[in-house]
């Protein structure tokens, strides 16, 4: 199978498009987090930067390893999972129903 790759000063970058992508996206939630920061909705803002985390790390798992089950895309992973919590438990915040609330909190 063809793997794509660029070479910039003796490294060589595998997925550079996958790569490029994860930086933006990166910068992208990190500056949302910055945002939204600055409002009431603290959990959202620790969403997006644990997605930044998540998308940075994934930048190098996906640039630098041509094998995609490396250790850097398990870190990845692994932030995606907690950002989902973290979304859920924003959610949750947000909800004003007290019965509502309570049986999601079970979960």
């Amino acid at each position: 199978m063809f793997q794509p790759s660029i070479s910039l000063y003796g490294f060589i970058i595998y997925e550079p498009v996958t790569a490029f992508t994860n930086l933006i996206l990166s910068g992208c939630c990190l500056s949302f987090g910055l945002k939204v920061g600055k409002s009431h909705a603290k959990h959202w803002a620790a969403f997006f930067y644990v997605v930044a985390l998540a998308a940075f790390f994934a930048t190098f798992g996906h640039g630098l390893f041509i094998n995609k089950n490396n250790i850097l895309q398990l870190i990845s992973r692994s932030f995606n999972i907690t950002a989902v919590y973290i979304a859920s438990l924003a959610s949750i915040v947000l909800i004003k129903n007290k019965k509502i609330e309570y049986s999601l909190k079970l979960f």
